[in-house]
């Protein structure tokens, strides 16, 4: 079953700010929703791990928040 993250849990997991996160989202570093749950936007977190790994890999010594965009 796959597991859905909210906007407040996406800024936990990264470390930022619910607006920094919507910021992120309109410039590309971070994928748009996977779902919209009336007014909710939903991020698949499977689909996160795989979105940051591909960036890490494009990006030298890339991060995301405090720590390495790996998804670990």
């Amino acid at each position: 079953m796959k597991r859905f993250l909210r906007r407040k849990q996406l800024a936990e997991r990264y470390g930022f700010s619910e607006r920094t996160i919507d910021r992120m989202i309109e410039d590309g570093r971070l994928p748009k929703p996977d779902l919209v749950n009336k007014r909710s936007p939903l991020w698949a977190e499977d689909n996160l791990t795989k979105h940051d790994r591909a960036w890490a890999a494009s990006t030298p010594h890339a991060r995301i928040g405090g720590r390495l965009a790996t998804g670990r």
